[in-house]
């Protein structure tokens, strides 16, 4: 039976863009437990999809092997007792012998069930062989009527033995018993899922013969066991035939009607718990029930009434804790799919934010094409003004375009170094004492031209009460300048951009309130990631990466701080808020020398340190 190749979820590692990659994932070919089975059933229905039937092969066929030896035991035991005349070992119980084509035909039998588990087909096939020649030869005799000669060709008996048609000639139900069983080995050794399937039926068939003979030893009904011309059969061949067919059918188990049998779901569960009972119960109730009748210990009726109650009582028990057990599976089962729901939830999740990464990064990537390509037309076409036009005055505004265009790219690529090292854990800081409200003032001073030449009121309200903070000056300054130029940006010609700071506590505020263009709620959620912007079209209004307010926030948070931003609606402005500790606790991070410092600390700061996460 295959098994199930187990599905094995891989998360592939993130590009350079923090991206998960896409890989397709290729099932493993199903595997077969057993040689010469294929994966792909011969016929449609012939066996369970892969993985419904998580059966121990080991154990079924350990125990079909168990089953074949001790009936080969059982066999040659009783040989030797015709051999050496023990009648302790030909007949073992009663008076009914086993006779000698039976046990011979048990021998081969048992050989050729140990040969199958053992894959030995050839050798297994040949003893089957056999044993169904004695089998069938003998029931021939008993409905033509002839004699072949082949009865007491080993080891001859009196005239006379119980429960005999003729000397040492097997009875009609141990003939037909050995018939079916060979039959059933021969198919089975074939291999194929029609021929599993009839040697389970002819097992089953053998099992039901034998079932009679050892209820009629029970009960002392030597009709099912002693009528010579039709039922004579000795206990120990009937129990030897019943252990014989129950390792057949535990043979192949992943094939045939016994797959229902050993199936992990509710019918087999129901199957395995009530086969033993269903057969056991009743024979040993009425087998007490019986000799309490024979001890005279109740009457007919009364006999007759324990009976029923008793199997009454056994079956509900058994079905009630059959109940149970199929109540633990439903319940284990409604668990596993609730977490196979569950993880289908989260792959179905984790691929729909793959796809949305990927297409982040494609926009990302026309964005920034975008970007890039404007300032290089420009500066590309001024810097051919400048090689063909000699006028000193053209001369000075082409250098003033190409240097401002320039500017922009250093900015351009500086905002991706700067995202590229906070993804790696690289961004440094400087933390030092700074004066707070001049450093923010220097950036309002850089950026009021713009506003002015776009429309837009720049104000500033700053609290003197705030006197210096621990921090990164050209670091906050970026800050400073991200979010006022964000807010310039989205702010339409007429409105109003205002800059106020206060003191909290213990933290200095810094509060950008606009009136432009705002943004939704759910766009919020997505206002601090990297290259994510509410209008991310490659003809969108307004310019720029998306990694002003990202790059902001990961400062804001190396000093300890914080950034919050929020927006009533679309058309109804912004408001960002910066919120920083006066005193920086450089102790939290990794200390280590930082390039290009240009502000000195005053004479009573301590050594400046740079601090990255």
């Amino acid at each position: 039976m295959p098994n199930s190749a187990d599905a094995i979820t891989y998360t592939p590692p993130a590009d350079s863009f923090g991206l998960p990659q896409q890989e397709d994932q290729v099932p493993s070919p199903p595997m077969c437990d057993r040689p010469g089975d294929s994966p792909i059933p011969d016929q449609l229905g012939s066996s369970p999809p892969p993985g419904s039937v998580p059966f121990n092969y080991r154990f079924s066929s350990a125990a079909s092997a168990l089953a074949g030896v001790s009936v080969a035991g059982v066999g040659l035991i009783v040989l030797i007792g015709w051999a050496f005349q023990i009648d302790a070992l030909r007949s073992m119980h009663g008076p009914i012998t086993m006779k000698t084509n039976a046990a011979v035909g048990l021998l081969l039998c048992g050989l050729a069930l140990s040969l199958h588990v053992h894959h030995a087909k050839a050798a297994g096939m040949a003893c089957a062989t056999v044993a169904a020649g004695l089998g069938t030869l003998t029931l021939s005799q008993h409905l033509v009527g002839w004699d072949l000669g082949i009865d007491q060709m080993l080891f001859a008996e009196p005239t006379g033995a119980a429960a005999t048609t003729h000397p040492n000639r097997m009875g009609l139900n141990g003939s037909t018993s050995l018939t079916l069983s060979a039959t059933a080995l021969l198919l089975l050794f074939r291999g194929r899922p029609h021929t599993i399937s009839w040697a389970q039926r002819s097992a089953a068939a053998c099992l039901v013969l034998a079932t009679f003979a050892i209820a009629g030893y029970l009960y002392g009904a030597v009709e099912l066991y002693a009528i010579a011309r039709y039922t004579g059969i000795a206990l120990p061949t009937a129990l030897a035939f019943v252990v014989l067919n129950v390792g057949i059918l535990l043979a192949r188990v992943d094939e045939g009607p016994m797959v229902a049998f050993i199936d992990e779901g509710p019918a087999g569960t129901l199957l395995r718990r009530v086969a033993i009972p269903v057969v056991v119960v009743p024979l040993a109730l009425g087998y007490f029930v019986m000799h309490g009748r024979q001890a005279d210990l109740y009457d007919r009726g009364l006999s007759i009434a324990l009976f029923a109650v008793s199997l009454v009582i056994a079956m509900w028990a058994t079905i009630w804790l059959t109940a149970k057990v199929m109540a633990v599976g439903d319940r284990h089962r409604r668990l596993a799919e609730e977490d196979r729901d569950r993880l289908l939830i989260r792959e179905r999740f984790a691929r729909g934010e793959a796809e949305r990464a990927s297409q982040l990064k494609d926009q990302f990537m026309a964005v920034l094409s975008h970007e890039l390509r404007t300032p290089l037309n420009v500066m590309l076409g001024w810097t051919k003004a400048l090689e063909t036009n000699t006028l000193p005055d053209r001369r000075a505004h082409a250098a003033s375009v190409v240097a401002r265009n320039g500017r922009v790219l250093a900015r351009l690529v500086e905002d991706l170094l700067d995202i590229s090292r906070a993804s790696v854990g690289q961004f440094e800081v400087s933390p030092r004492p700074i004066p707070f409200n001049i450093v923010v003032q220097g950036s309002l001073d850089a950026l009021s031209p713009s506003a002015a030449a776009k429309g837009v009121g720049l104000l500033s309200e700053l609290d003197p009460a705030i006197g210096a903070l621990e921090a990164d000056p050209e670091r906050i300054q970026q800050i400073v300048s991200n979010l006022a130029a964000n807010a310039i940006k989205f702010t339409n010609a007429g409105g109003r951009v205002t800059v106020r700071t206060a003191l909290t506590g213990d933290e200095a505020t810094l509060t950008i309130m606009d009136t432009g263009i705002g943004f939704d709620e759910t766009f919020s959620a997505h206002l601090f990631q990297p290259f994510r912007q509410a209008d991310s079209s490659a003809r969108r209004e307004h310019g720029g990466l998306g990694l002003g307010l990202s790059i902001a926030q990961h400062i804001a948070e190396l000093h300890g701080g914080s950034i919050a931003g929020s927006s009533p609606g679309r058309q109804r402005g912004a408001t960002f808020v910066l919120r920083l500790p006066i005193r920086f606790a450089a102790e939290q991070s990794s200390v280590v020398p930082k390039k290009g410092a240009t502000l000195e600390p005053t004479s009573n700061a301590p050594t400046p340190a740079s601090v990255r996460t």
